[in-house]
């Protein structure tokens, strides 16, 4: 099993009751941290640039499902180019 294998297995059989009230603080600082975060984003650069494709090219399930058929490779390697995930060959 790999590590994030063994990591999957511990999180699914704990709970929230599992947790230290120490833990359980934490978490709930995190979590609010993250949606800070994602709140704060929203009229970001890279926030922008999605809507721009999603107005351009589709809604993101269409994207997802039906690509090939609908928009063609060539609309894959842009959101690929444009999300900074383009394979690199060396």
């Amino acid at each position: 099993m790999t590590c994030a294998e063994n990591l999957a297995a511990f999180v699914c059989r704990s709970g929230y009751e599992d947790l230290s009230d120490t833990a359980r603080e934490q978490l709930k600082v995190r979590i609010l941290d993250s949606l800070g975060c994602a709140l704060g984003a929203l009229d970001g650069e890279p926030v922008q640039i999605l809507r721009w494709n999603i107005d351009e090219f589709g809604s993101p399930r269409q994207v997802h499902t039906d690509w090939r058929r609908h928009n063609g490779a060539g609309f894959s390697s842009l959101l690929q180019w444009r999300a900074g995930t383009v394979p690199r060959f060396q």
